[in-house]
């Protein structure tokens, strides 16, 4: 277990610190009129997932040593938009188009709209 919670630990914190440079260059490059930056990692992180996921599936030592290192640690700290992305996909794959989309809608919809819960209640106590 603590060599888990070591691989995945590691691999977050490349990750995160990836997402900080990643998303400071579009802010810097292109400006902060849109979110260019979240959207570049949520894109490659969701590309890399499922291209890792086909190259390593199947793999010795995968589930053991890298699935916890790249997809949980280091993609899961650039973005978590790609565990949503591969499980969506599997949903889909699996003929289970009913779930994806709930799956879809409940991640957007209901994420933002939790957001939008989490800023009301905040402002309750700041102003």
């Amino acid at each position: 277990m603590m060599v888990y919670i070591l691989l995945i630990s590691a691999g977050a914190g490349v990750g995160a610190v990836l997402r900080f440079v990643f998303s400071s260059w579009f802010e810097s490059t292109l400006g902060q009129s849109f979110p260019y930056g979240t959207l570049f990692v949520n894109l490659s992180g969701s590309m890399a997932i499922g291209a890792l996921f086909v190259f390593m599936a199947g793999k010795p030592l995968f589930d053991e040593i890298w699935k916890p290192l790249l997809f949980i640690g280091l993609l899961g700290g650039f973005t978590t938009f790609s565990a949503f992305a591969i499980e969506t996909l599997r949903l889909i794959e699996n003929g289970n188009l009913l779930l994806a989309m709930a799956n879809i809608l409940g991640n957007v919809f209901l994420c933002v709209s939790a957001c939008w819960l989490g800023c009301q209640g905040a402002k309750i106590f700041v102003e």
